[in-house]
């Protein structure tokens, strides 16, 4: 049986509507077709540790975004006496900050103290942070990874006790679940950590592993 003219036309028309709805969503960035930016290597934070193993982390962690950038400011020691060091690595999405690592060499104070107030503090007791093994004092949730790392820098006169405290805190949560998201900001708060502990020329163990 022939479809009428009229009817003809109304199918014509909803097919048009539908491909031009799918055709304007591709090109908006809106799901199922939005546009997601890549994280190459060379981009990223250099105080993230080596970029392979950082960039395969930071997808598992971070949201989707149209584009990713990273600035990388590291404060190091002038002189072998120094003992002023600061590596802070921030990763922003196309309106908003999605990540930010901080990292400072201080006086050691008891991990408890370290703990509460550059931690907890730091992201308001979101995540009810849980301990991991590493350094002397670690901690992680889903929204934070914190290692308080011993550290004595190389030239400083002994005497001087010195930990480097490295905090990752994930500001804009990405779509993987809570575990495996504690288990990204574990791994890039060790990475950094190393390479910190490195940077400062610690002489005392760091007590993390990868």
């Amino acid at each position: 049986m022939a479809i009428p003219r009229a009817r003809k036309l109304i199918i014509t028309v909803a097919v048009a509507s539908v491909c031009a709805f799918t055709l304007g969503a591709y090109l908006l960035g809106v799901s199922p077709f939005k546009k997601v930016g890549t994280i190459g290597e060379a981009a990223v934070c250099e105080t993230l540790g080596p970029a392979p193993e950082a960039v395969k982390t930071l997808r598992s962690v971070l949201p989707e975004e149209a584009s990713y950038r990273f600035s990388d400011d590291t404060q190091p020691r002038a002189s072998a006496r120094e003992t002023w060091y600061t590596a802070n690595c921030l990763v922003e999405g196309e309106d908003r900050t999605l990540l930010s690592v901080s990292t400072t060499l201080q006086p050691a104070d008891p991990p408890e103290v370290w703990l509460e107030d550059h931690v907890l503090e730091e992201v308001d007791n979101e995540g009810n942070p849980t301990p991991f093994a590493a350094g002397e004092k670690a901690v992680a949730s889903d929204v934070v990874a914190a290692v308080y790392v011993p550290c004595t820098p190389q030239g400083v006169a002994p005497g001087g006790q010195y930990n480097l405290g490295v905090v990752v805190h994930l500001e804009e949560p990405g779509g993987s679940d809570e575990s495996r998201t504690r288990k990204g900001l574990i791994a890039l708060a060790k990475s950094s950590a190393l390479h910190a502990h490195r940077d400062a020329k610690c002489t005392m163990p760091s007590g993390v592993d990868r």
